[in-house]
């Protein structure tokens, strides 16, 4: 995990005093995609996600962000003049803004701050490097149900599931109207049920879910 209080506190005066500490409520966007990428944000607290949205206005969220953590580090790295993706808030967050230009000076002068920063790009990455693959010969029935499977492992019984649909749709790696689809067709093929718009597994479910996935 980065220290990024360990860092913070390393930077040099010159560059923490140019630091702008900023607060953010709930479901608000950190950085938009096609914005200027003109700033680094420190997640000193709480969580978001990160998302790219389609011509028709369909969402995609792939990835997540729990403090600490660093948004807008692979643009400024990168040279590119505009986020690649949106970032918003799931809770409160409170953050540390910089400048791009003083980031990347920042990292020239410190060794250790760059290989921590290197670091944290690189666990970053590779969960979705590794994935690619699987991702696009994977069904979206294949990943609910193993979705499904991980998240009721060690349980019992007849479970309701806590998760919402923006959460399920962020862990697979869809929309939430192809979540909403999906759960239909798992639902009249009698693989789960639903109680109030939650998602409901029975042990008899858990077992076909599971056969499902060993006959592929």
């Amino acid at each position: 995990m980065l220290d990024l209080e360990a860092l913070l506190q390393a930077m040099p005066e010159t560059y923490r005093q140019r630091l702008v500490e900023r607060s953010y409520g709930k479901d608000m966007p950190l950085v938009l995609k096609g914005e200027a990428a003109t700033r680094v944000l420190f997640l000193l607290e709480g969580k978001g996600r990160v998302s790219n949205e389609f011509v028709d206005g369909r969402r995609y969220s792939f990835a997540g962000l729990l403090a600490p953590d660093l948004v807008g580090e692979f643009e400024a790295l990168a040279g590119a003049k505009t986020y690649a993706s949106t970032c918003e808030t799931i809770t409160p967050c409170r953050i540390l803004e910089m400048a791009k230009n003083n980031f990347c000076a920042w990292l020239r002068e410190d060794g250790r701050a760059a290989y921590e920063i290197a670091c944290l790009i690189a666990r970053k990455s590779y969960p979705t490097s590794s994935a690619t693959g699987g991702i696009k010969f994977t069904s979206t029935e294949q990943r609910l149900a193993a979705f499904l499977l991980r998240h009721l492992s060690g349980m019992t019984g007849d479970i309701r599931l806590a998760s919402s649909r923006q959460e399920i749709a962020d862990e697979i790696g869809t929309s939430v109207k192809t979540v909403n689809r999906t759960v239909m067709k798992l639902r009249e093929e009698g693989k789960l049920g639903l109680l109030h718009g939650k998602l409901v597994v029975t042990e008899e479910q858990r077992e076909a879910l599971k056969e499902y996935l060993e006959d592929i």
